[in-house]
């Protein structure tokens, strides 16, 4: 279940929260793999910050503050990285970075992907 989001840019030191939300009290949301919260929408109950608007060539850090419904698991958190690119056709993409990319180390957006080449 989930109690709170936040979003941080890591292309900069010290890192700069960009959005959070905080759901208060005994409140939480569903929490699973194929869930998707929108980026800068609030869930009803949640107490945020205001959205900045995301850059192009920058790297964000995502945490999920949360537990799994099972009780014998005792993760309370999950984290993940990703870029912002401009596409070749002009557009935008998310790019997830892993953990087992250069980047995710590096904190620094990979270059040549498929989406900026038009791919």
């Amino acid at each position: 279940m989930l109690g709170a989001l936040m979003v941080y840019d890591i292309s900069i030191k010290p890192p700069v929260e960009v959005w959070s939300f905080i759901l208060l009290g005994a409140t939480t949301l569903p929490m699973h793999a194929k869930t998707c919260y929108l980026y800068g929408q609030v869930p009803t109950g949640a107490e945020s910050t205001a959205a900045t608007m995301l850059k192009k060539d920058r790297m964000y850090s995502v945490f999920l503050n949360g537990r799994p419904d099972d009780p014998s698991d005792s993760t309370r958190g999950y984290k993940g990285k990703f870029c912002l690119i401009a596409t070749a056709n002009g557009g935008q993409q998310v790019i997830p970075i892993k953990r087992d990319m250069q980047a995710w180390i590096d904190e620094i957006c990979p270059a040549n992907t498929p989406a900026q080449k038009g791919q």
